[in-house]
């Protein structure tokens, strides 16, 4: 059976558009940013380090709720900076493979994290995309064997789990890498998940989540990793071990169905768990989502 066309749906039309702005606007980055930082208020200078593909839409939800003196934000290739100020440094780059200007971005990143004033605070806003925009790779890996490593994986079949978990081996930026970076500084993390059914420690490949000492010896072990990835880059790929923050324990969900955004300051480890209140699509009848979807679509 067809869905309706918009000229069947008469009245109903501007009450189905209206429910599909109201379910946008309860998952647009600049909204749900301002929120967790209306309930958790940061005082004194603050200073954005934002990274991944809602990066731009999250920093603005930060202006609109903090004391934002400067900035470092780095989005994909084709997002507009439009009203954010002078004092943010907006870089674009590729997603989801690596261009040549990665590990320019991922250094540029590291560099703005250790160099956080005395008596300023550090916000971090992390989005999904964020793996592929910014790198610091490890000695003797190059961007072209980063690439090529990314494509082999994804053609192995490797789940965004196992992705992520080799890009941190290779890395000085993933994995915890931001977090070392900042130090003992003040620091508040904000995630906006795009990861089904996982923690969001894995978006962006975790720059402030130090992973478990074994999960990288866990993933090369897999048969599907051990064909994809050439045995020099398995020689290269190590874990670093992670500040005294507890980034670990992330929670967090797909956008749009429970979101979990969890904000975690180190290195004190309060950690706050704050959800959206957005209807679970896990709890909806198969028919209704499909009968939704298809009513989104028509009124649009």
């Amino acid at each position: 059976m067809s869905p309706p066309s918009s000229r069947d749906l008469g009245p109903g039309r501007a009450q189905l558009t209206a429910i599909a702005r109201a379910a946008l606007d309860a998952v647009d980055p600049r909204a749900a940013v301002r929120r967790v930082l209306t309930d958790t208020p940061i005082t004194g200078p603050v200073d954005v380090l934002a990274l991944g593909k809602a990066a731009i839409g999250m920093t603005r939800g930060a202006l609109a709720a903090c004391d934002v003196r400067s900035g470092l934000v780095i989005a994909p290739i084709g997002s507009t900076r439009d009203d954010l100020p002078s004092s943010i440094d907006v870089r674009l780059g590729a997603h989801p493979i690596p261009d040549d200007g990665v590990t320019e971005r991922g250094e540029a990143l590291l560099a703005q994290a250790r160099a956080i004033p005395v008596g300023h605070h550090a916000l971090v806003l992390l989005s999904g995309g964020g793996s592929a925009l910014a790198e610091a790779l490890v000695e003797g890996v190059s961007v072209e064997e980063l690439r090529a490593a990314t494509l082999a994986l994804l053609r192995a079949g490797a789940s965004i789990d196992e992705l992520n978990t080799v890009r941190a081996g290779l890395s000085r930026l993933k994995g915890g890498g931001l977090a070392r970076a900042l130090g003992r500084a003040a620091v508040t993390t904000i995630v906006l998940s795009d990861v089904p059914s996982s923690p969001a420690s894995v978006v962006a490949s975790g720059p402030m989540s130090p992973l478990p000492g074994d999960a990288l010896a866990l993933v090369l072990a897999r048969d599907h990793i051990l064909r994809a990835l050439p045995e020099r880059l398995r020689a290269r790929a190590r874990l670093e071990p992670g500040p005294g923050a507890s980034a670990t324990d992330f929670i967090g969900e797909l956008v749009a169905r429970n979101t979990d955004f969890l904000v975690v300051d180190t290195p004190t480890e309060r950690v706050k768990l704050i959800r959206a209140d957005v209807v679970a699509a896990k709890d909806v009848p198969p028919r209704a989502e499909r009968a939704g979807a298809a009513h989104v679509r028509v009124s649009a």
